[in-house]
């Protein structure tokens, strides 16, 4: 057995695929949004029994490996090594070995490692800094909050940067490796933290990977940058990265909700607070990729940013986004001068807040309405137009009318005139997309579309499949019988499972959309019995007819031939025990 079926087969498809997509059960299948692309309406399908994926919205399939291989952007053997290490796969040496030589992968794995070392040695000095304990006890954070996001300190001094470098070495570490992970930097003066003196958060990916750290100074006379955060690299990205989101993400689903909020301790104070469903962009402006992660779990979400201007900017912004990522965005409102851990460390009852929430269009136009009339003409058709833009980039046209409505009710302008502007955008892109699509068409012909393909085929072909050698049990006649019939593309992928070829991972996402539409519960032999009963009348019509023809130019020998082949037809149906056909 491969390395690639020992972990399929050592693996739930359903539990991997459910860390990263809310999944609900319809039949035998589950189902949910997908992760690979936009959409509002659940085509993301998986299949338990079969171990297959495949989403009818944009034809991604596969099994789980080539699900980790898409979603984590790795090779197919990386994500074999994924599933096998969060999950705890014990794999035979010899198959062991194949990882040897994936060079991203172990770099990420020592990377990992020397963050980890690197987050204990903090922890350690926590608890040894009566300066840090202060710090968080003055913030309300208690000690079972401590443990569960792991909070470490960074003392400062030569002294203990030795000290880590000593505490790194004796666990296989290298000062170099701490370096290159931007742990330790070399100055000219020697070897320093650029997270000395600070409070530290370990910043992990949503399957617990540690990637990165944020750092906070506790002390009132230190005026660098308030926090500071890990450099990008080809590990960790804050654009993409959302702190809390391990511990956090069966919770969202759980609720169907998540809150967003700015800060490392918003988090803690959230979650402290029983909101477990909470998490934190890197103190970066929230991205559509952070809204696409989160819209794999819910399609509720509650905003609690700071009410300053720049944060109610913030807000703005995120207008078009939450769309295009079909989430549904909610703003809580805090009171001036407050962020969620000020709030809730003041024992402030946050529920009710979550009871007057705005929806992010009637936020919004709140916000560019408050001084709209006071605005000038040049103004007001700059923001309107602006308003019909934000619109425009709906898909729903019920939803445009209703927020087009509400927009003219907020700015005193005739639905009538807004709806001539949205009309006319739409007319000025659809002319664009014309030309475009012209050009494109050649280019995208649909290889997944199995309307021609008949359901007889496609159960046969799940058959074959679902009992992976079935091909080899077939004799020859049939597999020349279903080389013949099969429609395309199936015939080619049939031909290469029976000249023992390798697959294509486009082949093997046209397998899952086939397999799934087939939803076949019978066995290879019962839907053999079916394709001959339905193949006998057209196989005898064509015969008679050579039969006929053959006659009426004499053509005896022939006549004689086409009479024998009828007759093994015959012989051959009757052996497959369908009788009574004519």
């Amino acid at each position: 057995m491969n390395l690639f079926n020992i972990i399929k087969q050592k693996c739930s498809i359903l539990s991997i695929i459910s860390e990263y997509v809310t999944l609900k059960k319809t039949g035998s299948y589950y189902k949910g949004r997908c992760p690979f692309h936009s959409e509002k309406t659940g085509s993301f399908t998986v299949s338990p029994e079969k171990e297959i994926f495949y989403c009818f919205g944009c034809q991604s399939g596969g099994d789980v490996i080539s699900f980790i291989a898409k979603i984590e952007n790795c090779s197919q053997l990386e994500a074999a090594k994924i599933i096998s290490q969060k999950y705890n796969i014990d794999l035979p040496d010899n198959q062991e070995s194949d990882f040897n030589n994936l060079d991203k992968f172990n770099k990420k794995k020592e990377y990992i490692k020397t963050n980890e070392i690197f987050l204990k040695w903090a922890q350690k000095n926590l608890l040894k800094s009566k300066l840090a304990q202060d710090y968080l006890n003055k913030r309300a954070i208690n000690k079972n909050s401590i443990d569960l996001f792991e909070i470490g300190f960074v003392p400062s001094g030569t002294k203990n940067i030795t000290e880590l470098i000593s505490f790194a070495k004796k666990n296989n570490i290298l000062t170099s490796d701490l370096i290159d992970s931007k742990i330790l930097i070399e100055g000219k003066h020697g070897i320093y933290s650029p997270f000395e003196d600070r409070i530290i958060f370990g910043i992990k990916d949503h399957l617990g990977n540690l990637l990165g750290f944020g750092g906070r100074i506790i002390k009132e006379e230190d005026n660098r940058a308030k926090y500071y955060n890990s450099h990008d690299n080809q590990f960790f990205n804050k654009g993409s990265l959302l702190f809390g989101l391990d511990l956090a993400k069966k919770k969202i689903q759980e609720k169907n909700a998540v809150f967003l909020v700015e800060g490392y301790i918003d988090t803690i104070m959230m979650t402290q607070n029983d909101f477990l469903n909470t998490v934190a962009t890197l103190g970066t402006a929230c991205t559509k990729e952070h809204l696409t992660q989160l819209s794999r779990y819910t399609q509720r979400l509650y905003l609690l940013y700071d009410q300053d201007t720049a944060g109610q900017k913030a807000i703005t912004r995120l207008i078009e986004s939450c769309w295009q990522a079909n989430i549904d965005l909610y703003v809580i409102s805090l009171p001036k001068g407050e962020d969620p851990a000020s709030y809730l460390e003041k024992n402030n009852d946050l529920k009710s807040l979550i009871l007057n929430t705005k929806d992010i269009f009637t936020f919004y136009l709140e916000y560019i309405g408050s001084d709209f009339h006071k605005q000038s003409l040049n103004q007001k058709i700059i923001s309107t137009k602006k308003l019909i833009d934000i619109i425009f980039s709906i898909d729903d046209l019920l939803k445009q009318d209703l927020l087009l409505k509400q927009a003219s009710q907020a700015f005193s302008i005739p639905f009538e005139t807004l709806k001539y502007e949205l009309t006319t955008k739409k007319e000025d892109h659809n002319n664009y997309k014309v030309i475009h699509e012209e050009k494109q068409s050649i280019k995208n012909i649909n290889i997944h579309d199995t309307s021609k393909i008949t359901q007889l085929e496609k159960k046969i072909f799940s058959a074959i499949i679902d009992y992976k050698e079935a091909h080899k049990s077939l004799n020859i006649e049939d597999t020349e019988f279903l080389k013949d019939w099969f429609s395309l593309p199936i015939k080619e992928i049939f031909s290469k499972m029976c000249n023992n070829e390798d697959l294509s991972q486009e082949d093997k996402t046209f397998i899952s959309k086939i397999v799934i539409e087939a939803d076949n519960n019978n066995s290879l032999e019962e839907l053999m019995t079916e394709f001959y009963k339905k193949q006998w009348k057209d196989l005898v019509y064509n015969i008679k007819l050579k039969i006929n023809q053959a006659e009426k130019t004499g053509n005896s020998n022939l006549t004689k031939t086409l009479l024998a082949e009828l007759d093994l037809l015959k012989k051959k149906i009757l052996k497959r025990g369908i009788h009574g056909q004519r």
